[in-house]
């Protein structure tokens, strides 16, 4: 065999050769960009975002210890977020701070503070709590009404008391309902959302908080479900002011309009509508300058504005 045939190589193996010889970066990429942003993002509000431990007793309703027992005592687990960094104040549900007559709060570096309930409205589920020295930033509010279903979210909070963890995930839907009998309009969502977690925001792409994970549904999987971010804003001063927050009503039965808008198919006497002078055949449009395309853009709309707020 000649010199240059020995030399020779098939050309599988020669491919295989090149393949070899390539850098290690080229056979691993880097994370993509769009990693690095939430990456970016998740660090940039992390800080904002506490955990909170609630304690208190309660007296037994049924057994034996309702017969003959004592109080018991509870703890209850959740997360929450800075709205005000100078004077501390922190946005959670008010499923878990209960009727807690101890309420801690923990930060992104482990140190432990002190909390005092501020006010609680458990028709709405929402709580703010002051806690003295916090000394962390604010979080950013967003729009949950601008939105769109199919959009990036992700949620930040201390699901089963493991601490913070960063969830993600997309707007699976708005305005579901849960059956509840006031404000009962969420964001549905993929982001895993389990108990722990709630009290805690659900940030858009941006980093800026459109909602508060408030529930999950334990017959599937990532079916997380949060408060729309406007419920806070229009909440936020009456339970400052310790005023109880309640729904708004307009005395107007409404049926969709193909193509967009709803058509007022009765006026309640003595009704808000009725002294604005609405009339049935009225066809609403808009609801502070934002169409309304149908029932549950109406639902949004009213449901997020509250008698006596500012």
């Amino acid at each position: 065999m000649s010199p240059r045939a020995a030399s020779a190589a098939p050309p599988a193996l020669l491919a295989l050769l090149a393949l070899l010889a390539l850098p290690l970066a080229a056979l691993w990429p880097a994370p993509a960009q769009a990693d690095d942003a939430l990456a970016d993002l998740v660090e940039g509000v992390a800080a904002s975002v506490v955990n909170l431990h609630t304690a208190g007793m309660r007296q037994p309703t049924s057994g034996w210890d309702a017969m003959f027992g004592g109080p018991r005592r509870w703890d209850s687990l959740g997360s929450g977020f800075v709205i005000d960094a100078e004077q501390g104040l922190v946005i959670t549900n008010a499923h878990v701070v209960g009727e807690a007559t101890e309420i801690l709060v923990m930060d992104h570096l482990g140190r432990v503070l002190d909390a005092q309930l501020v006010g609680a409205d458990h028709g709405i589920d929402l709580a703010v709590v002051r806690v003295p020295g916090l000394k962390l930033p604010a979080v950013e509010l967003g729009s949950s009404l601008q939105l769109r279903v199919g959009e990036d979210v992700f949620a930040v909070g201390n699901p089963y008391g493991h601490g913070h963890s960063v969830t993600r995930g997309i707007l699976s839907a708005r305005a579901r309902s849960l059956g509840r009998d006031e404000f009962d309009l969420f964001l549905q969502t993929d982001a895993a959302i389990n108990p722990g977690n709630s009290g805690g925001p659900l940030f858009d792409a941006r980093g800026r908080v459109v909602g508060v994970n408030t529930a999950i549904d334990g017959r599937g999987e990532s079916l997380g479900f949060a408060m729309p971010v406007e419920l806070v804003r229009g909440a936020l001063p009456l339970l400052l002011q310790g005023q109880p927050v309640v729904p708004g009503f307009t005395g107007l039965r409404l049926e969709d309009v193909r193509g967009g808008g709803l058509r007022v198919a009765r006026v309640y006497d003595r009704s808000p509508a009725a002294l604005a002078g609405v009339r049935e055949g009225d066809v609403v449009a808009s609801v502070d300058d934002r169409p309304v395309y149908g029932r549950a853009g109406w639902m949004e709309s009213m449901g997020m504005a509250f008698p006596g707020a500012p």
